[in-house]
């Protein structure tokens, strides 16, 4: 478990369709706001400068960054298959 600010880690998460997903982990150290950008980039792909989809609005607002111990408890199922498609080599 991260004790120290160099060993946290976040979680951004959003929700697509009828559920949470990851969209990205950040890397232990990393900063929120590193997090944060680094997903907004993912969710609007080559989209960033220009008008955004319904989709992609809609993910945009509902983004949430966290640290990873608390998406675990407040994101399970969104978790479990983060962490088992990386286990599997899926991400």
């Amino acid at each position: 478990m991260a004790n120290s600010k160099s060993e946290r880690r976040y979680v951004a998460l959003t929700t697509h369709g009828n559920g949470w997903w990851v969209v990205l982990a950040g890397e232990p150290g990393e900063d929120k706001a590193s997090v944060e950008d680094r997903a907004l980039r993912d969710i609007c792909g080559s989209n960033w400068d220009k008008p955004k989809t319904l989709e992609q609005d809609t993910e945009m607002k509902r983004l949430q960054v966290v640290s990873y111990s608390a998406a675990k408890r407040a994101f399970p199922a969104a978790m479990s298959h983060y962490e088992y498609g990386v286990e599997v080599g899926m991400i």
